[in-house]
C-alpha cells in the first residue's frame, strides 16, 4: 500500500463514525483530540526509518485528518449563526485552495534544502499553535445533542454507556470493513491485480454484502442510527450528497491528471507541473470566497450557486478536453480559471443547504456524509480515470506506433517515456498520450454535468428566514420548558 493510499483509506472510511463523536461529546475536545492524533501521525512519519512506518504514520494522519475535516465545519456550526456560515465555510475552502498551492512548493523546498522528513515535522509547530488558539479562545460548549434540548425526542444521554450505544457500534462494524474492502478493490484493481482476479472480486462481494447489512442496520436502529433514514432520505441531503460525490470525482480527476498532462505533453517536472496548476487553485479560492460572501450577505440561497458551479465546472472540463500538444499558455491558464471558479462556487454550498433543512443535532453526521461522498467520488473516479488512460494509451500506441511496446510506455511514467523514442515517433507518441488524457477529461465532463442532477433537488431556503424561524422556535420551547 502506498503512503497516499493509507491516508485516503482511513480518511474516507472513518469520516462517518468520527462525526458521531462531535454529536455526543464536547466538539472542542473532540477536535483537539483529532488534532493531537494528526500530530502523532506526523511525528511517526517524520521519524520513520522504513516504508512500513511511513504507511502507519499516514494512516494515523488520515484518522486525525478525517476528524479535523468534518470537525472544522462542526465548530463553525457551533460558533456562527446559520446565515453567516456560508461565508466562514468559504474562508475554509479558500484556505484549502491556498494550502494546495503552497503545499507542493513548501514541500519541494524542504525536500531540496533540508530533508523530506520536514514535510511531516512542519505540522508539529503549526498544529501546536492551532492547539493553543483552540484552548485559549474557543469556549467549552455543551455537546450538540444536549444543545438540541427539547428539539430531540427520546434523548437520554446521562452516561458514557448511553453515549457509546448511540455511537452505533453495529453500524461501525458493518461500515468500516465494508468501506475498507471497497477502497482496496478500487486501489488494487487494474494496477496491483487485474479486475478479474479473485481477490478483487472477493473484495467487491464483501463490500456489497457489508454495505447492504449496514443499510439494514441503519433502518433498524432508527434514532440511534449513524445515518438516520428520516434525515438521509430528505431530498436536499440526498441531492447535496450526490452533488458532493460528483464534485469530488470531477475535482480529483482534474487535479490529478492535469499535472500529468503538463508533465507528459509539456515536458514539465513534477514540481513545475504543480506550479502550472496554480491558476486552477487560485480561481477555486476566489470562487469559494465569493460564493460564501454572496450567500451570507446578499443572495441568502445556496442552491443557485450549486447549479451555476456545476454548469461552469462542466464548461471548464469541456475546455480541457480540447487540449492538444501545441496548446498555448494562455489557453491552459484560462481554462483552469474557468474550471476552478466553477468548482469553488458550488463546492461548499451543499453543506450550507442541508443546515437549513435538518435539526442542529444531526448536522455533524450530515456534513460528514457530504465529505464522505466527496472522498468516495474522488476515489472511484481516479480508479476509472486510471483505467481509461491506460486502455486508451495502449490502443493509441498500437495504432500510431505498432513497433513500440505499449506496456513499456505505460510503465515508464509521464516523463521518462520521452527517453524511449525520438524524432517523428516522438510527435506520434505525444499525440497518443494527449488523446488518452483527453479521454480522462471526458470523464470529468460527464461527472461535472451529472452534478446538476444533485443540485436541482436542493430546496431553495432563505437562510435568514430559516435562522429567524429556528430562533423563534427555540425561544418558544425554552418558555414552555420553564412553565
Amino acid at each position: 500500500m502506498e503512503t497516499g493510499s493509507a491516508y485516503l483509506l482511513t480518511g474516507c472510511v472513518l469520516q462517518l463514525p468520527l462525526a458521531l463523536l462531535y454529536k455526543f461529546f464536547t466538539p472542542k475536545w473532540v477536535f483537539i483530540s483529532m488534532l493531537i492524533v494528526f500530530e502523532i501521525g506526523s511525528a511517526v512519519c517524520g521519524g520513520a526509518q522504513n516504508s512500513v512506518s511511513i504507511i502507519v504514520g499516514r494512516a494515523i494522519q488520515g484518522l486525525g485528518g478525517a476528524g479535523i475535516f468534518s470537525g472544522s465545519m462542526v465548530l463553525i456550526v457551533e460558533a456562527v449563526p446559520l446565515a453567516k456560515r456560508p461565508m466562514y465555510m468559504g474562508f475554509g475552502g479558500a484556505t484549502f485552495g491556498l494550502s494546495a498551492v503552497l503545499g507542493p512548493l513548501v514541500g519541494g523546498a524542504l525536500t531540496s534544502n533540508a530533508s523530506w522528513r520536514w514535510c511531516f515535522l512542519i505540522n508539529l509547530p503549526i498544529g501546536g499553535m492551532v492547539l493553543l488558539v483552540l484552548l485559549w479562545f474557543f469556549p467549552n460548549t455543551h455537546t450538540i445533542d444536549e444543545q438540541s434540548g427539547p428539539q430531540k425526542e427520546n434523548c437520554v444521554q446521562n452516561s458514557i454507556q448511553d453515549k457509546l450505544l448511540d455511537l452505533d457500534p453495529m453500524g461501525i462494524i458493518f461500515l468500516v470493513p465494508g468501506m475498507v474492502s471497497l477502497m482496496l478493490a478500487l486501489q488494487w484493481g487494474g494496477s496491483v491485480y487485474t479486475w478479474s482476479n479473485g481477490r478483487i472480486i472477493a473484495l467487491f462481494v464483501v463490500a456489497g454484502i457489508l454495505s447492504v447489512s449496514f443499510i439494514l442496520n441503519e433502518i433498524y436502529q432508527r434514532e440511534r442510527a449513524m445515518l438516520k433514514m428520516s434525515v438521509f432520505t430528505q431530498r436536499t441531503v440526498v441531492g447535496s450528497f450526490f452533488y458532493s460525490f460528483c464534485v469530488g470525482g470531477s475535482m480529483m480527476t482534474i487535479v490529478y491528471y492535469l499535472p500529468i498532462w503538463f508533465q507528459a505533453i509539456k515536458g514539465a517536472s513534477a514540481v513545475k507541473s504543480g506550479e502550472m496548476n496554480i491558476p486552477l487553485l487560485l480561481s477555486l479560492m476566489i470562487g469559494t470566497l465569493l460564493a460564501g460572501m454572496l450567500v451570507s450577505k446578499v443572495v441568502r440561497y445556496a442552491a443557485p450557486f450549486m447549479i451555476a458551479g456545476a454548469i461552469i465546472m462542466t464548461i471548464g472540463a469541456g475546455l480541457f478536453s480540447t487540449f492538444g500538444i501545441s496548446t498555448s499558455h494562455g489557453k491552459w491558464i484560462g481554462y483552469q480559471v474557468v474550471y476552478g471558479f466553477g468548482l469553488g462556487l458550488g463546492m461548499q454550498q451543499g453543506a450550507a443547504a442541508i443546515q437549513a433543512v435538518i435539526p442542529k443535532h444531526d448536522t455533524p453526521q450530515a456534513i460528514s456524509f457530504l465529505f464522505f461522498g466527496q472522498q468516495l467520488g474522488g476515489a472511484i473516479m481516479l480508479c476509472i480515470g486510471e483505467n481509461l488512460l491506460n486502455s486508451s494509451l495502449v490502443r493509441n500506441i498500437r495504432t500510431l506506433l505498432p513497433n513500440i511496446d505499449p506496456g513499456h510506455i505505460s510503465n515508464s511514467g509521464a516523463t521518462d517515456f520521452r527517453n524511449t523514442v525520438s524524432g517523428p515517433d516522438m510527435i506520434k507518441l505525444l499525440q497518443a498520450y494527449n488523446c488518452a488524457l483527453r479521454h480522462v477529461f471526458f470523464l470529468a465532463i460527464a461527472v461535472s454535468g451529472l452534478a446538476l442532477a444533485g443540485a436541482f433537488p436542493v430546496e431553495w431556503k432563505n437562510l435568514i428566514k430559516v435562522e429567524n424561524e429556528q430562533s423563534a422556535e427555540n425561544d418558544r420551547l425554552s418558555r414552555a420548558m420553564k412553565e
